[in-house]
């Protein structure tokens, strides 16, 4: 099996948008949040 580094910023600079999560609930003074779903180019 052959590795091949991987270019970070080429990768990265597919994604469209940021992770912003939606709070869901919250119980003595925590937070219940679900990740949105990341769109990423081809």
């Amino acid at each position: 099996m052959k590795f091949e580094p991987l270019n970070f910023k080429e990768k990265l600079s597919k994604f469209t948008e940021h992770w912003a999560p939606k709070i869901i609930a919250q119980m003595n003074g925590y937070q219940f949040k679900r990740p949105q779903k990341i769109k990423v180019t081809n």
